[in-house]
């Protein structure tokens, strides 16, 4: 029975189920209806459980709230007041990762593990941190941002600022690559909250407010705003009767200033491709500006919620910035004069509102901006009149979905992936199963291109013919800096300087109070731990089965069983010289080389093109 006498599973209501075959499972979509919490659940046989909590948390500004209040969450909650709790739950558990989040608009809590007791503990300590946590005044100075004044050798020195988020932006700070992702998020979404930094700029975080941060807390940590995820062998009812237990049944009902609209994560379509040009803090070695700096093109493509959005995307980032020869990749390099590339791996962003594709350079002359545009664009209108190499394409399809159906990572499990590809549809109003399936949106994808003029025509849509285009050029500019920091010497001197000691003394007070909270026991005993019954055995090791043997110079094959996503793996091995022990360095530059080299008829790019269509590379 709940807190209000009904039985738990009528609180619920069912909305929906599909069937994913992709996975074997099936996915539900509940909601708690006395406070419209919503919880989605796959169903399927997944080696690890993995749960996820998320809410939407859009930053009002760039002073770090929604980033300093994931770090008070995890600092101990009513029913577990340990100030260290999720770090001194990494010696209690047998998850296979445990970890929380901050973006633009989003604060995730999450964790997989493989076994069931471990699961509700973990479920325990996430769902106590996040709805009720004690959001300590001396917890707030240490993790966001406090003042101290310095003491070398019996004698004060001025007041300086303290905290561990502070420390991580100012870390941040002046890095070309987060600079000028953070300049093109102002131009591609003025007025939403994704203009902001979410992390924190380190000049704008001191001004963040005790009583600010609580009522935020209050008003975005509720069930109303909160969207629950789970995967893996469960009842969805046995989730429904612990969060009741957990957490629900503490709430009366929905609060409508609770949760905010997602429609604000709009951003109003561009009419015609904007530019910018700014200057940011430059903090580098010795003081001095990193050399050169940032151009970057950026094309908003629709929601992410989308999965036929986001397939296309992805494969217009591989086939045009994957490698060196890649016609976008090769088109800046020319014009940058080699300049570096950025963003990589994180050309395509899926997790905001808007699915966005990236590119650029750092290191280069500004000046350089303008041919930069115009070779990039060059390279894409030929791309859209002529197509691109079906091999190239065929091997970024293959890639694509090899990664979709890659169950093998042990940092973060393949059922934590699946709740990641279904979170923005759930945040945003959009379909979670569809999200989920993105192999059914890929084999459409193969369908779509499979015409001659389909790549192409791909490209013209998203790229060419789009006019939600910027271009972005950062300049590193070490004056911005120094202003920015001799402003708060100033403001720390006329707040905190000798002339105002009751302030100074006010500081040295909650200094000796952090200094005491530091050194106390952490309340560790407060959290729940396995007992040896509860552990089990361990799991179990594929066994490798020998399939044949050519004589002893020719191939080895050998099978197992196990989870694979319907993918087989296969590993060749080719035997080398004999190396002498201060040769051993050289195998590594040689496997560096070889990707990079034609061989036999095959010129550089096509070698390396037909290695990355086959193989994950050399090792």
């Amino acid at each position: 029975m709940s807190a209000a006498g009904t039985p738990v599973q009528a609180r619920f209501e069912r909305r929906y189920g599909a069937r994913i075959d992709a996975f074997d499972g099936e996915l539900t979509c509940s909601v708690h209806v006395p406070t419209g919490a919503r919880h989605f659940h796959l169903d399927a046989p997944l080696e690890d459980s993995a749960f996820q909590l998320a809410f939407l948390t859009p930053a009002p500004d760039s002073s770090g709230l929604t980033h300093v209040l994931e770090h008070l969450v995890m600092c101990g909650s009513e029913r577990f007041p340990c100030r260290r709790a999720f770090f001194a739950m990494l010696g209690r558990t047998l998850c296979t990762t445990m970890n929380a989040s901050t973006t633009e608009d989003c604060t995730s809590f999450h964790f997989a593990t493989s076994n069931l007791a471990d699961y509700e503990n973990l479920l325990r300590v996430y769902a106590d941190a996040a709805f009720f946590p004690r959001l300590d005044r001396l917890d707030f100075a240490q993790e966001g941002c406090r003042v101290e004044i310095e003491d070398e050798g019996g004698a004060e020195t001025g007041p300086v600022r303290r905290g561990v988020v502070l420390s991580e932006m100012r870390g941040m700070m002046g890095e070309p690559e987060h600079e000028l992702g953070q300049a093109l998020n102002r131009v591609l979404f003025p007025g939403t909250a994704y203009r902001f930094n979410a992390g924190g700029d380190p000049f704008t975080i001191p001004a963040l407010d005790y009583e600010t941060l609580k009522e935020y807390h209050r008003r975005h940590y509720h069930p109303a705003n909160a969207v629950f995820l789970s995967a893996g062998p469960l009842a969805p009812e046995w989730l429904h009767h612990r969060l009741e237990e957990l957490v629900l049944g503490r709430f009366s009902g929905r609060e409508p200033d609770c949760v905010p609209c997602p429609d604000a994560l709009v951003t109003p379509p561009l009419e015609s491709p904007a530019r910018s040009v700014v200057r940011y803090p430059a903090t580098g070695a010795g003081g001095r500006a990193p050399p050169g700096a940032g151009v970057a093109m950026a094309w908003r493509l629709g929601e992410t919620s989308d999965p036929a959005a986001v397939v296309g995307s992805q494969l217009l980032a591989r086939c045009l910035l994957e490698h060196e020869d890649a016609p976008l990749r090769r088109a800046l390099a020319e014009a940058s004069g080699g300049s570096a590339p950025v963003f990589g791996s994180n050309a395509v962003q899926a997790t905001r509102r808007q699915l966005v594709l990236r590119c650029g350079v750092i290191g280069c002359d500004p000046a350089l901006a303008g041919e930069i545009e115009a070779r990039a664009l060059e390279a894409i209108d030929d791309a859209a009149r002529e197509g691109l190499d079906g091999a190239n394409v065929q091997g970024a399809l293959a890639r694509i979905e090899r990664e979709l159906r890659e169950r093998h990572d042990p940092r973060f499990p393949f059922a934590l992936r699946l709740l990641d590809r279904m979170l923005p549809a759930a945040l945003y109003g959009g379909e979670p199963a569809a999200a989920l399936d993105l192999p059914a949106a890929l084999a459409a994808l193969r369908g779509e291109i499979g015409s001659p003029d389909g790549v192409a025509a791909l490209v013209r849509s998203c790229l060419r013919d789009n006019a939600e285009r910027v271009l972005v050029t950062a300049v590193p500019d070490p004056a911005v800096a120094r202003r920015l920091e001799a402003e708060d010497r100033a403001r720390l001197e006329r707040e905190f300087g000798p002339s105002r000691p009751e302030a100074r003394r006010r500081i040295a007070r909650r200094s000796r109070a952090l200094r005491r909270r530091q050194e106390s026991p952490s309340g560790e005993s407060s959290l729940p731990r396995l007992g040896l019954e509860e552990v089990g055995p361990a799991r179990e090791r594929p066994e490798l089965r020998e399939l044949s043997t050519d004589g002893a110079a020719g191939p080895q094959v050998w099978l197992s069983r196990g989870p694979t996503g319907g993918l087989v793996y296969a590993r060749l091995a080719v035997d080398l010289p004999r190396f002498g022990i201060g040769q051993l360095d050289d195998v590594a530059v040689l496997g560096a080389v070889l990707p990079e080299c034609g061989h036999g008829r095959l010129a550089a790019a096509e070698a390396r093109a037909r290695l990355l269509r086959w193989s994950d590379g050399l090792a």
